[in-house]
């Protein structure tokens, strides 16, 4: 994976596969935020985590048809890696204010 960044012919396609799957997740997050409007109020917000994990798996989906070298392998992986991003993502937000 380190080797990816070292080669700039890379960071072309890396940056339109980035595009391509923020404008996804732009479109498909909310609306699965606000089906499972619900399920969240119940769990107290750790659907969410779910709806993350979805989220990630779909952008493994999104690389791989793209030819990009990035996959997960089954969902709790996903969970796990969204549980990981949502942390560095509050982390980060805390520091940066």
């Amino acid at each position: 994976m380190f080797a990816l960044f070292t080669q700039p012919d890379t960071i072309l396609p890396l940056s339109q596969g980035n595009c391509q799957i923020q404008s996804a997740k732009i479109v498909i997050k909310p609306l699965a935020s606000v089906l499972s409007c619900l399920i969240q109020a119940l769990t107290l917000g750790l659907f969410t985590l779910v709806i993350n994990a979805d989220m990630l798996y779909l952008t493994a989906w999104f690389a791989q048809m793209l030819g990009l070298d990035f996959a997960i392998d089954n969902f709790w992986s996903a969970l796990i890696g969204a549980l990981i991003v949502s942390v560095i993502s509050f982390i980060l937000t805390k520091i940066l204010r």
